[in-house]
């Protein structure tokens, strides 16, 4: 929410995560995580396995900050903490120092945005030849825990009969009629290769929360 002055929503003027007593922290109920995978933990079942159970006052009623109800209260494992990462994000990290959920508060005056989401231990990512502008290279590599574990095929996008339509047709024209058209169509079939690979390769994901940590 942005744009205009929000003076009549809940909301915690200095949110701080975690509780005095250092057992508990409050957080925004998380959502499944937002990855290029679009593969994802069911939310409540990862965090019971993680040992991130809502803290209620009364049978299956969790504790809701007093100043903004989107905000629970949830147990924190041993040896958790919950920094701050800046920009009103924080980190939900484990007993290794992985980043199990991502936390960002803003309560400023025309800004208010509340939310977490899951992470999980594999990133996708593109990567691309670097020295040509559209780049001549691109595939996509799937890590786990920063080691890369999949590379796909090499393709090559932009042959040289494509690539003098850009000097044809200016930056802006051949981002928006060439550029993107083309890598939404190439995008998928490389990263359904990569879901191909972890399903075969790490099986318990995401079944089990708990797997490959």
């Amino acid at each position: 929410m942005s744009g205009r002055k929000h003076t009549d929503i809940p909301k915690i003027e200095d949110y701080k995560p975690l509780d005095p007593a250092g057992n508990t922290f409050w957080m925004p109920v998380p959502h499944a995580c937002s990855s290029t995978l679009d593969m994802s933990y069911d939310v409540q079942t990862a965090l019971v396995a993680w040992g991130v159970i809502p803290v209620c006052d009364k049978p299956f009623t969790q504790i809701m900050h007093p100043d903004d109800p989107k905000v629970g209260k949830f147990t924190l494992p041993k040896g958790w903490s919950v920094p701050y990462r800046g920009r009103f994000e924080w980190s939900l990290r484990d007993e290794n120092d992985r980043e199990r959920v991502r936390i960002y508060y803003e309560s400023g005056p025309y800004d208010y945005i509340v939310q977490s989401h899951l992470r999980i231990p594999f990133d996708l990512q593109t990567r691309i030849s670097r020295g040509k502008v559209p780049p001549r290279k691109w595939w996509m590599e799937l890590s786990h825990h920063g080691r890369t574990v999949f590379k796909s095929d090499v393709i090559r996008p932009f042959p040289k009969k494509v690539r003098k339509l850009q000097k044809q047709m200016g930056e802006v024209e051949f981002s928006m009629k060439v550029f993107f058209p083309r890598m939404g169509i190439l995008r998928p079939p490389l990263e359904e290769a990569a879901k191909a690979f972890l399903k075969e390769n790490y099986p318990d994901f995401p079944v089990d929360p708990n797997a490959y940590w």
